[in-house]
């Protein structure tokens, strides 16, 4: 690992309030407490179940093992919640969040650390992880694609990535949304949009799985809970999905 001189334990979501990347201005939609009383730690559809599923499946291909000298990125690492469930599972877990360091979060597991930085410039060495992970957070990137070049370019030969995102329906026309940048919306993608995304940049798409239904979910919990920012709610669940992808570091 190459450390950053700026870099600083402790933490919260990517980008956020002024804070979004290439200047892109992002709500905080999960520092409202009808979300987290909503989404808990893990801050987007699926929460922890689909990141246990992802880690399952690469597990049972033989791809991927615990171990100390398994190194998982957790990009936009949030709460910390897939950090203590990678360090759970036997994982050495890092997870780097621009806003690091501004909230207080539990205490992490010693397999686990947390540093304020930004997934588009990596403090980190090449070659060094086994795995990355992008749970809703490539749609907040204003360039996805430079985030997806960082993260080949940690990860070992033949290394992984899992990359959770919010999805454009087939059929449905992709208009803009009003509020650009308000919420990870804005960033949605057809899926042949973000396997075109992966493969460009150098990975190899091992798996693809749809979860539309767990965004329903969220924006129903929402509504019941009267929380605002996701939900334009019924041409929303009518318009996006979301999708999950396994994709590997072309060797």
């Amino acid at each position: 690992m190459r450390p950053d001189p700026g870099a600083e334990k402790s933490g919260r979501r990517q980008d956020e309030g002024s804070g979004g990347y290439g200047g892109r201005q992002v709500s905080a939609l999960w520092e409202q407490p009808g979300f987290r009383a909503v989404a808990g730690n893990a801050w987007r559809p699926g929460g922890l179940k689909l990141t246990e599923a992802a880690l399952d499946w690469c597990e049972a291909a033989a791809l991927l093992q615990p171990g100390p000298e398994s190194l998982v990125v957790d990009c936009g690492a949030g709460a910390g919640a897939s950090l203590r469930l990678l360090a759970a599972r036997g994982y050495r877990a890092l997870g780097l969040d621009r806003q690091a360091g501004e909230d207080e979060w539990p205490e992490l597991p010693a397999a686990a650390a947390l540093i304020r930085a930004d997934c588009c410039s990596m403090p980190l060495a090449s070659n060094c992880a086994r795995l990355a992970l992008f749970e809703c957070v490539l749609s907040l990137v204003a360039r996805p694609e430079i985030a997806l070049q960082e993260a080949r370019r940690i990860l070992r030969a033949g290394a992984l990535l899992v990359a959770s995102d919010v999805t454009w329906r087939a059929g449905a026309l992709a208009v803009p949304d009003a509020d650009a940048g308000s919420s990870c919306l804005a960033g949605a993608r057809s899926v042949a949009a973000w396997q075109a995304l992966f493969t460009g940049a150098g990975f190899r798409i091992l798996r693809y799985e749809n979860h539309d239904r767990a965004l329903v979910e969220l924006a129903a919990q929402m509504i019941w809970h009267g929380v605002g920012g996701l939900c334009a709610c019924g041409a929303m669940q009518r318009r996006h999905g979301y999708g999950l992808w396994i994709v590997q570091k072309e060797r």
